[in-house]
């Protein structure tokens, strides 16, 4: 049943692939006819998709059994995730003939998928102490849900802001930053200290793959990353200084410099996975959470520049600005009531388990911090009435927190969550 499930989830994989070059070639066909028929290709792949991932995901239950649902670790919480993520994008294709954000949801999609693969745990193992409660099925199910939505505003708000500002600068600040945020955390110590680059050496024992205490450097690549960090920071800036002083201008060193940091971007990866197959030690599994990451780094900044190449296409057929800004406040509407449910089921289930509520955990801390940014947002939005590109900002940053809560906390730092 297990090896059925995972040929589902590759099977949903392929599918989610497809949709996601079909809304890729949305953007590059010039035929509205055509892009009708694309658009429904698009949709038919993902409730394919959907509907394998889904199927995956009832057979690990039926493996595990009913106090045994298929969240208990992270190779199952972020299959549980991304399943979120498709229904969410589903519903909004059903409510509002929204199709355009596929292209932004897919991508996280593939690279959620393709994270979940390089987890080796993949076995459906008996529960640990700590995972053996019902409060389990609340707490992670409901946490899906909450991000997906928080996802979802995140990427209005990011489409408001383009369609609201139509400044080329604009989108490239926006997408560079993201793109130079996830590189951070997957190699912050060796991009800004310039340390070397370490991974955790793995060995098949027993047919499973161990993560060894030792760790294995990638010759001079923290050089290289040393090296695109910079190169980011300064086309941000370059792209930055002419809005802050209102310059109708553009900045093409900034422009040149955001496409030579992607041709860099490129290249390291390209680098970066030839030493994991070449290395003694090291494989796509000695991290995937930095190399899940810096891939989504990668795929953002590739999409950056095929939507520079079609800008006004891409302007073209955005929905008007009020419905952008208007799906964007629903979702948050919707995900922060989800989230406070996440940390008061998840305070319980801590109770129970540990003996205390609250302790401080880097992932409950983060989740305390992403919830006072989006409080702060409904806030600014319900009692200060205010609107606009400066609060799409906050929603922005709420999902640079939720991002940093899921993965980067598991990357950087640990606590009582490593396990998911």
């Amino acid at each position: 049943m297990i090896s059925i499930s995972s040929q589902t989830f590759t099977f949903a994989f392929i599918c989610y692939l497809f949709s996601f070059i079909f809304y890729i070639a949305i953007l590059i066909s010039n035929q509205s006819q055509s892009q009708s028929k694309i658009n429904s290709f698009a949709t038919f792949a993902v409730i394919l998709g959907f509907a394998a991932h889904s199927l995956g995901l009832i057979l690990r239950w039926i493996q595990g059994g009913i106090e045994h649902p298929p969240l208990a670790n992270m190779y199952e919480s972020l299959l549980m995730f991304v399943w979120g993520f498709v229904a969410i994008h589903l519903y909004l294709i059903k409510q509002f003939k929204i199709h355009l954000v596929g292209i932004f949801l897919m991508m996280i999609v593939l690279v959620g998928m393709g994270l979940a693969a390089l987890n080796p745990n993949k076995e459906v193992l008996p529960l640990v102490p700590a995972l053996q409660s019902y409060w389990l099925h609340f707490h992670v199910f409901i946490a899906a849900i909450s991000y997906a939505f928080f996802l979802i505003s995140a990427i209005f708000a990011l489409l408001y802001i383009i369609k609201a500002q139509q400044k080329l600068q604009i989108m490239n600040l926006l997408f560079d930053g993201f793109a130079l945020f996830c590189f951070s955390i997957a190699t912050f110590s060796s991009s800004y200290l310039l340390q070397p680059f370490h991974l955790a050496k793995v060995e098949l024992i027993d047919n499973k793959l161990i993560h060894k205490d030792e760790l294995i450097s990638i010759p001079g690549i923290h050089y290289g990353f040393f090296l695109l960090m910079l190169i980011f920071v300064i086309a941000i800036i370059f792209q930055l200084l002419p809005l802050l002083y209102q310059r109708q201008h553009k900045s093409k060193t900034g422009e040149y410099l955001s496409l030579l940091s992607f041709a860099l971007y490129f290249i390291l990866i390209i680098y970066f996975l030839y030493a994991l197959q070449t290395i003694d030690g090291l494989s796509l599994f000695s991290n995937p959470y930095r190399l899940g990451l810096l891939i989504l780094g990668l795929m953002v900044s590739s999409l950056h520049r095929l939507l520079t190449i079609r800008y006004q296409k891409f302007l073209d057929i955005l929905p008007r600005e009020d419905v952008l800004d208007q799906l964007s406040y629903k979702s948050i509407l919707i995900s922060l009531p989800l989230l406070t449910l996440v940390i008061v089921t998840g305070s319980v289930w801590a109770h129970y388990a540990w003996g205390r509520y609250w302790g401080w955990d880097p992932k409950e801390t983060w989740s305390l911090i992403t919830w006072l940014i989006y409080a702060l947002y409904l806030h600014l939005r319900i009692h200060r009435g205010r609107k606009g590109v400066d609060i799409a900002f906050i929603s922005l940053i709420g999902f640079l927190s939720v991002v940093f809560t899921y993965l980067g906390v598991n990357i950087l730092l640990s606590g009582l969550h490593s396990y998911g």
